[in-house]
């Protein structure tokens, strides 16, 4: 999947909470609109992917038309749709959950945590 496409589907499937990622998403849009037009078939497959962000369909035709228009070439759509996922990245970074290694040896140790524990002997 191209940076654009992926930038696009990951702000419409995922929930947009933070205003950062919210502005950039709006940003991008705009320039897709003020540079080929709203009634574009580009803006228009956005549109229909935001309509319907579970349809394979509403997706697919969305990257066919980044790729028809040959948005990847585009330094200030992909500029743009690079800052995004930065952004995204970020807030998934923020809100993951963190894997703890811990090894403890000798006998009759005591470890305790939440979630899920595994103990290997």
């Amino acid at each position: 999947m191209d940076p654009i496409s992926l930038a696009i589907t990951s702000s419409v499937i995922g929930k947009l909470t933070e205003a950062a990622i919210i502005n950039s998403y709006k940003h991008l849009k705009e320039k897709i609109n003020i540079k080929y037009g709203k009634k574009s078939k580009i803006s228009m497959s956005i549109q229909k992917f935001e309509q319907s962000p579970n349809s394979l369909i509403a997706r697919e035709g969305m990257e066919k038309e980044i790729s028809n228009y040959n948005l990847v070439k585009d330094n200030e759509i992909l500029r743009l749709a690079e800052v995004l996922l930065e952004k995204l990245n970020i807030c998934n970074n923020m809100n993951s959950k963190s894997n703890i290694n811990q090894n403890i040896s000798g006998n009759y140790n005591i470890a305790s945590g939440t979630g899920n524990i595994t103990i290997n002997r």
